[in-house]
């Protein structure tokens, strides 16, 4: 399948966030080969129904980290390659005739070690961010700063610079996620770690990753969006400047993140990310409903990451036709050489939907897979993270064929 711009427009990925000389094949899609789906919705929900959900399936509950570590098949990913070496977690998700999910929690044993998170997290800052802004402004991501260099600029359109690692604005996904973390707060982001998710151990996330917010932005946020003369309703939140704690999180953590991000509308209340809204989800996975920076883009946010794990590890000609186009993929990828601790590494959060439609467009019932995906590699001396990219690369292929083809459910 050749990459295709589906209904929506993904131009501006192949023409500036793919492909780059020296770029790795699959964390920074070297090759372009990234496609996207023909169907495009902001509404998206996984189609995929069974009959009868297995008893090793649980609803949403209301429960933290350390419980579901009791709740985990540690066996599931054994004899993927490199079991011993990467961190895997994975929530598989079938729903039932009536759409509600059920999951069940797989890894490879060692989804509970908190590790170095990189820029895999910006994300879940991000959604921090929406909630404080919806309770201190009553509006979230759909708004915009009031200034900037490029004018009044969407917020969703700053999360698909995160997410992409664009230049062309003249921002960095690193400042920027500084930026988003001052607009949360510390305290409410580790929060989110030790009470709301329930992480354990040394797990916490301050949002610094390495750069200074850009100065132009300001602090001062409409819920109009960029595209109106006026700033209506202008709120004011003061940035948040206390100390950073640093990014750990594991990947069972990380993957029931992605869970809670992906999934806001099937989730109850309590496992939603605190006071944000659907509509902030959807700035996050696929940025601003109508771009300022990208032109006609509508595959932004986290369909703009260019790590292809997940992608790389199925026949996407055969999902593209099973699913007539209606598939998704979201996914955020962390990676760096850590010269106090001389590893190279690579983390990768995703979710996936792959599902099996008829001729009208149902789902065929006890077919299609749903889930999400955290993984890291972390390699002794690779500066290049070459030796990462292909440890993680053959430990997700492997992870993800054993689910789609039915070895692991």
């Amino acid at each position: 399948m050749s990459p295709t711009s589906g209904n929506g427009d993904s131009a501006w990925y192949y023409k500036n966030w793919c492909g780059h000389p020296g770029a790795l094949q699959y964390l920074d899609d070297g090759l372009c080969a990234k496609v996207f789906p023909s169907n495009f919705t902001r509404d998206f929900k996984c189609p995929n129904v069974y009959q009868t959900i297995p008893s090793t399936y649980s609803k949403d509950l209301v429960a933290s980290l350390p419980e579901r570590n009791n709740w985990v098949n540690e066996s599931a990913f054994t004899n993927i390659p490199y079991a011993n070496q990467v961190e895997l977690a994975m929530i598989l998700v079938k729903r039932d005739l009536n759409g509600r999910p059920y999951f069940h929690y797989v890894s490879n044993g060692r989804q509970a070690n908190a590790y170095e998170t990189w820029s895999s997290s910006k994300v879940f800052v991000v959604a921090s961010a929406a909630g404080a802004m919806e309770t201190a402004c009553s509006f979230g991501l759909f708004g915009s700063t009031a200034k900037g260099n490029h004018g009044p600029t969407a917020l969703g359109d700053l999360a698909t610079v995160i997410c992409s690692y664009d230049e062309t604005a003249g921002y960095s996904s690193n400042s920027l996620s500084k930026y988003f973390s001052n607009v949360g707060g510390r305290s409410r982001l580790q929060s989110l770690v030790t009470n709301w998710l329930g992480a354990s151990g040394n797990a916490s996330l301050g949002g610094s990753y390495g750069e200074n917010p850009p100065s132009d932005l300001g602090s001062v946020y409409c819920d109009n969006g960029p595209f109106s003369p006026t700033c209506a309703n202008a709120c004011v939140m003061a940035p948040d400047t206390s100390a950073f704690p640093p990014n750990t999180l594991s990947a069972l953590g990380m993957a029931e993140m992605t869970r809670r991000l992906a999934l806001h509308n099937d989730l109850l209340p309590q496992n939603q990310f605190p006071q944000a809204t659907w509509v902030d989800m959807q700035n996050v996975l696929y940025g601003a409903s109508k771009s300022g920076l990208f032109g006609n883009l509508t595959w932004g946010g986290m369909t703009a990451d260019t790590a292809i794990f997940v992608q790389s590890a199925v026949n996407m000609t055969d999902v593209a036709q099973r699913s007539l186009g209606y598939w998704r993929i979201h996914s955020k990828l962390g990676a760096g050489y850590s010269s106090s601790r001389s590893v190279g590494e690579i983390v990768s959060n995703n979710y996936a939907c792959f599902p099996a439609l008829d001729a009208h467009g149902h789902a065929r019932v006890d077919q299609g897979v749903e889930f999400i995906l955290s993984a890291r590699a972390s390699v002794p001396g690779d500066t290049s993270l070459a030796q990462a990219e292909a440890r993680i690369q053959q430990a997700i292929a492997a992870a993800v064929n054993l689910v789609v083809t039915g070895a692991v459910e």
